[in-house]
Order: C-alpha cells, then sequence, then structure tokens
C-alpha cells in the first residue's frame, strides 16, 4: 500500500490558451503514433502473407513456369603483354552439371 501510493502522482493541469495548446499537441502525436502503428502492422500482415501463407504456393508455381536459357557468353578480347605475348585467351569446353532434383 504504501509503495503504490508513492507511485501516484497528480497530474499537472494549466489552464488558458497554453493548457489547450498542450492538450492539441498531445492529441496529435497520439493520433499520429496511431497512424505509424497502423501502417507498420498492415506492412508485417503483409509480410507474413507473403511468406508464410501464400508465400510457398506462389513459388512453386512460378518456379514450374520459369525456364532457364543460358545467356550468350559475351566475347572477351585476348590478354597480351606489352609485347604483344599471349598470356590468357578464351576456350570453348564441354560443361558438365547435374541438377540434384532429378538423381535419385
Amino acid at each position: 500500500m504504501i509503495f503504490s501510493r508513492a507511485i501516484r502522482r497528480k497530474a499537472i493541469r494549466i489552464e488558458g490558451e497554453r493548457g489547450a495548446a498542450i492538450e492539441q499537441a498531445r492529441g496529435r502525436l497520439v493520433f499520429l503514433g496511431g497512424c505509424f502503428v497502423l501502417v507498420y502492422a498492415v506492412i508485417a500482415v503483409r509480410a507474413v502473407d507473403l511468406t508464410l501463407i501464400s508465400g510457398g504456393a506462389r513459388s512453386q508455381s512460378y518456379a514450374m513456369n520459369t525456364q532457364v536459357k543460358a545467356l550468350p557468353q559475351p566475347l572477351r578480347a585476348d590478354i597480351t603483354d606489352r609485347n604483344g605475348v599471349l598470356l590468357a585467351t578464351t576456350l570453348k569446353t564441354a560443361s558438365l552439371f547435374a541438377d540434384p532434383h532429378l538423381i535419385a
């Protein structure tokens, strides 16, 4: 009981024009804070919707419909030293890879 009495404080009331301005500012801050909370709540709900609820089905259907096309490799110039001796060039080679989803 003694502890709860010590915590209680009386609110300071300011009368007149100054008090009305402070109350108006407090009301605006509460309204603005509520708007921020609402916006962040909408963003959070949308993020949960995209990732957990409908994200899995959309990403799987998107992956099934997309086709991977090999991009043409750009032609690169040979690298030579100042005397014109070839240091590096592009060689065409066969590529070997395995798709882990197709391996039993």
